[in-house]
């Protein structure tokens, strides 16, 4: 009984992707404004009436997607804050993070396309920090941990400024060599080149 409810939930996810995925495309080529609910239907490959099983209406689409990535790195938030980690120093905690968060990248596409639309579209203010959301804030905690650990009197929002921007850069640059190259050792390496150059100061 428990795997039919399991299964059920992870064609209710794919469904749901598939739906989100069609719907930036189409929001990205046409502008928001000018896709219907009809061609996101007919570019997902479901009814009108699927899409409004779980989604209200367009907004609720694009609202969804900033759910979606906060509810990714919540559990990566609470991982972190129940313990993980803990037998590192903090240098190796806040490189360790770095490293979860690209490998969970690497393994939505959905977060992926958000995160590009997100690009595209600035004025949303998707990508802007806010230590409100999960990602930002247990990346600031390690940051923090790490500054103190090592005694570095930098401050934490462009320690994590650094930060945010070398994993979009590393996230970005996999995408264009279409997977050329290792992308959580690459982080790993760049995280580290990164606190050895605070560290140095």
């Amino acid at each position: 009984m428990a795997d039919k409810g399991n299964k059920r939930r992870q064609q209710a996810e794919q469904t749901r992707s598939r739906i989100q995925m069609a719907a930036l495309d189409l929001f990205d080529k046409h502008g928001f404004d000018n896709v219907s609910i009809d061609e996101i239907a007919r570019a997902a490959g479901c009814s009108v009436g699927n899409i409004y099983h779980y989604f209200s209406n367009k907004e609720a689409i694009t609202l969804h997607m900033t759910d979606f990535v906060d509810e990714k790195f919540a559990a990566l938030a609470e991982r972190y804050r129940s313990g993980a980690g803990a037998a590192m120093t903090a240098r190796e905690a806040l490189i360790d993070y770095c490293v979860e968060v690209l490998a969970i990248n690497a393994g939505e596409e959905l977060l992926y396309q958000c995160f590009i639309h997100s690009i595209r579209h600035p004025e949303a203010g998707v990508l802007r920090i806010d230590y409100n959301r999960p990602f930002f804030a247990v990346f600031r905690e390690r940051i923090e941990a790490f500054l103190a650990e090592e005694r570095l009197t930098a401050p934490a929002e462009e320690v994590l400024h650094d930060f945010v921007v070398m994993i979009r850069g590393v996230m970005i640059e996999w995408r264009i060599e279409e997977g050329g190259f290792d992308l959580t050792a690459k982080g790993r390496r760049m995280a580290t080149l990164l606190t050895d150059g605070y560290r140095a100061r």
